[in-house]
């Protein structure tokens, strides 16, 4: 019997989060995301910060993506979303619309 849909996705036994205003991804929570994926038009990530604490979205702080902190900066669907170097994400918080969260190997942390 083969493997379901998700799991094929996800490589394995994986995790698939949508982030939403509403419902953001705080360090606390204890996910570490190999990629996000922007689900809905017109979205707005205010911040992303890698398993190192280093920001993703802050040109300030030498984050590498320039789209954050700006209400005029909206992505749309499909766009795929890294860490830098490898790095797995901790914490995401959208304003507008959502992306999706995608966690597909188990380093120990792995949240159901």
């Amino acid at each position: 019997m083969s493997a379901s849909p998700k799991k094929q996705m996800l490589g394995g036994d994986g995790v698939m989060r949508v982030v939403t205003p509403e419902d953001p991804v705080l360090e606390t929570d204890g996910y570490l995301f190999d990629y996000l994926v922007v689900n809905l038009p017109s979205t707005v990530i205010t911040s992303i910060l890698d398993e190192n604490g280093d920001s993703l979205v802050d040109p300030n702080t030498g984050g590498q993506w320039d789209f954050g902190f700006v209400s005029t900066k909206r992505l749309e669907p499909g766009v795929f979303i890294i860490g830098k170097n490898g790095a797995r994400i901790k914490q995401v918080n959208v304003s507008a619309g959502s992306v999706i969260g995608y966690q597909s190997r188990d380093k120990g942390n792995l949240r159901l």
